[in-house]
């Protein structure tokens, strides 16, 4: 009874086709075991039944025949965090008060700085741009004036080109919206503080979500931080310690199926994520982390044919 309820309720996601290549369909028919199991998944996990997402699902799932290989993509996408975007306004306020009022930031002494690094926008940009808004509801004081896109824009104002109110800032709020090995947060809050020697000012850092491991970092060398989501290694989160060495194993060879390389990303540099971190995490059709488990984003076959992917990265 209960299967043929989950059935009928999921009947129309289940198409049978899987995209192949760019532009090409294929007849795909899922045996009894597998429409089981995708169901099963479905009904666990909301997130995957909307439609930027479960063609890409499809696709992952007939990657792969071996039924070990299917059961880890079951387990990693149980433990997955999908962030949407009404959960991090409240995340986001929550976090942005305490932080307030733990760091006694002023609009008059206060810049929140994106991490961006050169011309290309990034997740930073999109998360400044987020909390802009949740900022003003806060307190009608915080302005765009306080807000900068921008490392070297920040350094101009401050540095190149002072102003009577540059000169009154005291303390800057580093933000990303993800911190994975936390070796690119801790190195520009250093050089941040560096550039600024010959003034009184504080380096914060704020973050939407990040690695445990990452923020592990960020105690050890004493860096003032609040990051609204931490989380730990998929396999961590998955299996218990006596499994994950096994489990490791069998998801890098079934990283084999991508292309060793797309433009000057090497595939061996993502593998089990950037850093090796085995993130799990999104956040809505934002680009995805590069520290998540390149099988879900890696948009290459072997054979250098297109791949559907379950989650959107620029590569």
């Amino acid at each position: 009874m209960k299967e043929n309820i989950i059935n009928r309720l999921f009947k129309n996601l289940f198409n049978k086709k899987v995209k192949e290549n760019a532009g090409n369909e294929s007849e795909e028919v899922f045996s009894d075991t597998d429409y089981l199991h995708l169901t099963e998944i479905y009904f666990k996990n909301k997130w995957i039944r909307h439609k930027a997402n479960y063609t890409g699902f499809e696709v992952l799932w007939s990657d792969f025949t071996d039924s070990k290989e299917k059961a880890i993509i079951k387990k990693l996408i149980s433990s997955f965090r999908y962030l949407t975007n009404e959960e991090a306004d409240e995340l986001c306020l929550k976090s942005l008060k305490k932080m307030i009022l733990q760091w006694k930031l002023n609009p008059l002494d206060t810049l929140f700085v994106a991490t961006k690094m050169g011309p290309s926008p990034d997740g930073s940009n999109n998360f400044m741009g987020y909390i802009k808004d949740i900022l003003h509801e806060i307190n009608e004081a915080w302005s765009e004036r306080n807000l900068f896109t921008s490392i070297e824009e920040s350094k101009h104002f401050l540095i190149s080109n002072p102003t009577k109110r540059s000169r009154r800032i005291r303390k800057i709020v580093l933000m990303d919206d993800f911190v994975g090995t936390g070796k690119t947060a801790d190195e520009r809050m250093k050089h941040f503080k560096e550039d600024l020697a010959d003034r009184e000012v504080k380096i914060y850092f704020f973050a939407l979500a990040g690695m445990e491991l990452g923020f592990k970092l960020l105690k050890k060398n004493n860096r003032e931080f609040i990051s609204c989501i931490e989380l730990k290694k998929g396999t961590e989160l998955s299996y218990p310690i006596w499994e994950r060495e096994k489990v490791l194993k069998k998801i890098t060879n079934m990283e084999s199926i991508l292309s060793e390389k797309i433009k000057k990303r090497e595939l061996k540099d993502h593998s089990l994520g950037w850093g090796k971190s085995e993130a799990l995490y999104t956040w809505t059709r934002f680009n995805i982390p590069n520290n998540v488990y390149p099988i879900f984003w890696w948009r290459k076959y072997k054979d250098n044919g297109n791949r559907k992917t379950m989650f959107n990265r620029m590569q």
